[in-house]
């Protein structure tokens, strides 16, 4: 039995780290983060998938998501 997190909590958990580093400018610490990605702190769910546009793919590929099941791990998780 193992204790650790399912593999899309942490995705979760990483998703959310990348976009609040994106929404404070931050985004250079985290090497191979698609650049020049911007969104408002405060955007979740449907608001995050909208604001990453065409963009989405990208951060959900960094993640090793597709953009769909990136687009259904922000309408699920209202912390993201």
């Amino acid at each position: 039995m193992s204790l650790s997190p399912k593999p899309t909590l942490r995705c979760s958990a990483a998703i959310f780290a990348a976009l609040l580093a994106t929404a404070s400018g931050d985004v250079a610490s985290d090497a191979g983060f698609p650049a020049g990605i911007r969104i408002a702190e405060n955007a979740r769910g449907e608001k995050a998938i909208a604001a990453l546009g065409e963009r989405l793919l990208e951060v959900a590929a960094f993640h090793g998501e597709s953009a769909q099941q990136l687009r259904e791990i922000f309408r699920k998780d209202d912390s993201l």
